[in-house]
């Protein structure tokens, strides 16, 4: 999808050739990449692997096969592909927004799903996502708005309905992000008069902001939570996470935890590109 990377991308390779190390932007699909050939492999902007599952699991068994160190790893990146993750890091004592999971194959029409609800707004949006596609913000009252959407977004892995935050539109969405486990920089995301998807592809707004140290532990927690999730994960933090939040009365609810391919939002946060080399180093010369 973006064959030069995002805007993060030039930021990163500069602050890593100043640690020391050579880095070069590799599109994942292209098989005339060796990528034995490298050292390690950094996942970055895949955001086209939504509309190939089947091609982009591929990849990852042949890295995966051929030993290559990858950050985040293969185990944390696939369990972070379906946001399932997040009814796990529940289990761990995460508030996480209000949600319903629809399994694919699920009999029931919309109508019949909805009426189940309580909420009176919600959002729809699919189990394996990025980027806002296939998201849909609906009154409980109005199911048949959907009912053309509904096929696609079940087939792709099935759906996760939650309730419309009235605070996406007032006070917008908090993302942290860390590097190596240790916080580096936040943004606030806010949204444009008459739409709820913050993404900035529907004309969301960005700007960096200073978290309240409350927030920023609470976000600590979350990546915290996610190396414990099971064996299935090498012992330390991910190389980079990215938490959103939303804060509302009654305090942050994780909204997403991004370890497959979020924006840094290097624009608004310049220095965050030096500490993400840093941890980089630091995850090379441990392994």
């Amino acid at each position: 999808m973006l064959p030069h990377g995002s805007s993060d991308e030039p930021r990163l390779v500069r602050a890593l050739a100043d640690s020391g190390i050579s880095a070069e932007v590799k599109v994942w699909s292209d098989p005339a990449v060796d990528w034995s050939g490298f050292d390690a492999v950094v996942v970055r902007s895949i955001w086209d692997y939504v509309d190939r599952l089947t091609e982009f699991g591929a990849w990852l068994d042949v890295l995966e096969s051929k030993r290559i160190r990858v950050f985040n790893p293969v185990s944390q990146l696939r369990w972070n592909l379906r946001k399932d993750y997040l009814r796990e890091l529940e289990t761990l004592g995460t508030a996480i927004v209000p949600s319903v999971w629809i399994d694919t194959g699920d009999p029931r029409s919309p109508s019949q799903i909805l009426s189940t609800l309580k909420w009176p707004e919600i959002v729809v949006k699919p189990r394996i996502g990025a980027g806002g596609r296939n998201t849909f913000r609906l009154r409980t009252s109005e199911p048949s708005t959907l009912d053309r959407e509904w096929p696609v977004i079940l087939e792709s892995g099935g759906a996760l309905i939650q309730p419309f935050l009235p605070e996406v539109e007032t006070e917008g969405e908090w993302s942290l992000l860390f590097f190596g486990g240790v916080f580096s920089h936040a943004v606030v995301k806010s949204v444009r008069a008459g739409e709820f998807r913050i993404q900035e592809a529907f004309g969301g707004r960005v700007r960096a902001v200073e978290p309240p140290p409350a927030l920023v532990e609470f976000a600590r927690r979350v990546v915290q939570n996610s190396g414990a999730i099971s064996l299935r994960f090498p012992a330390g933090p991910p190389l980079y996470a990215r938490v959103d939040l939303i804060v509302t009365p009654r305090g942050p609810l994780l909204g997403e935890l991004e370890m497959l391919e979020p924006s840094f939002f290097l624009e608004q946060c310049p220095a965050g590109a030096a500490r993400f080399a840093r941890a980089l180093s630091a995850k090379i010369s441990s392994q």
